[in-house]
């Protein structure tokens, strides 16, 4: 596996994942229900990011480890430094989209903006959070 998705998995989806978690529970503890949802919608989706990144993988080998193991070294040897670049850069514009529509919904409802600000500004965040992924990562 090439140093590339085990740091995007590492320093961008393992903080994402735990982040959506953490909120998770804070708005179980607080009964804001739809916030809940939401942090867990957000959840699932970086964890479907994350098994884009490691195809060859199945969802039991992802749960001992994405990077460790015998089907990561698999995966290492398997796929081309060109595939893993390709799967690094359609995971930075997923990790782009969920931030910015996570974005433009917390401007829209917790800041109060008016609708079409808080997804203009949502849709400029979504475009450079996902180009300046691709720029850290050398993935495009």
């Amino acid at each position: 596996m090439t140093c590339t998705v085990r740091n995007f998995d590492r320093f961008v989806l393992t903080p994402i994942f735990w982040s959506f978690n953490i909120a998770a529970v804070v708005f179980l503890i607080g009964f804001h229900w739809w916030w809940l949802a939401s942090a867990i919608l957000g959840s699932f989706y970086t964890g479907i990011i994350g098994q884009m990144v490691h195809p060859k993988q199945t969802v039991s080998d992802l749960t001992q480890g994405s990077v460790t193991g015998a089907a990561a070294t698999r995966e290492e040897i398997g796929l081309s430094e060109l595939q893993h670049r390709v799967l690094v850069s359609q995971a930075c514009t997923h990790v782009g989209i969920l931030s910015g529509v996570t974005i433009g919904i917390v401007l829209g409802t917790v800041l109060g903006w008016r609708w079409y600000f808080a997804a203009i500004v949502g849709f400029i965040c979504l475009v450079f959070i996902g180009a300046i992924l691709k720029v850290l990562f050398r993935s495009v």
